[in-house]
């Protein structure tokens, strides 16, 4: 299973808080039952569905998109897929992991934003109107933009697998538009010049 893992930052504190906070965020996305009990990794991997394990197992894929690596910030995507014999389709899982480099802080999406933006509503009805104008997903269903990842010049809204999809949706919007509701000592606010 390989995912990023930071080297060269100058504090050491820092350094081994987001190789662990990475660690964690793959980890769980990993099946207890795909684990080993000694090492907590994962005791089967696979490269998606393309050739099924045996009946009863569970294959589990981990792959990663590093987004942004830069002015002390890191934005990553990580999707893990899980095939399980028999099933009708692979169980696909996305997330996003945003940190600072420096002092080690987890970015939640409304850590980009100026308090008392609607940044919120924006950040949906952007999502939505991606959605209804490349999917089929109709315009009643949830949106959540909490799972997100930052990507040159784009905030990138990850969408897990629904009941009509195959595999997992990223929805990209991009930091322009989002330009006047972004906080101003927001690091990140650099990824999007």
């Amino acid at each position: 299973m390989a995912y990023p893992e930071i080297v060269g930052l100058s504090s050491p504190e820092t350094l081994a808080k987001v190789n662990r906070l990475i660690d964690e965020a793959v980890l769980a996305t990993v099946p207890e039952s795909c684990r080993t009990p000694h090492d907590a990794s994962p005791t089967r991997q696979g490269e998606g569905c393309s050739d099924l394990p045996d009946p009863g197992k569970t294959d589990v894929s981990v792959a990663y998109l590093v987004g942004v690596v830069k002015d002390g910030l890191l934005s990553v995507r990580l999707q893990r897929i899980a095939c399980t014999n028999p099933s009708l389709q692979p169980d696909d899982l996305v997330d996003g992991l945003t940190v600072n480099l420096v002092t080690g802080t987890v970015y939640q999406v409304a850590d980009l934003f100026r308090p008392g933006t609607p940044w919120k509503e924006t950040m949906t009805q952007a999502v939505q109107e991606k959605l209804s104008a490349t999917t089929k997903v109709g315009a009643n269903v949830p949106i959540s933009v909490n799972r997100f990842f930052l990507k040159e010049g784009t905030l990138v809204v990850l969408r897990p697998v629904s009941a009509r999809a195959f595999h997992a949706l990223d929805v990209e919007v991009p930091l322009k538009q989002l330009q006047p509701m972004l906080r101003a000592d927001f690091s990140g606010s650099n990824a999007g010049r």
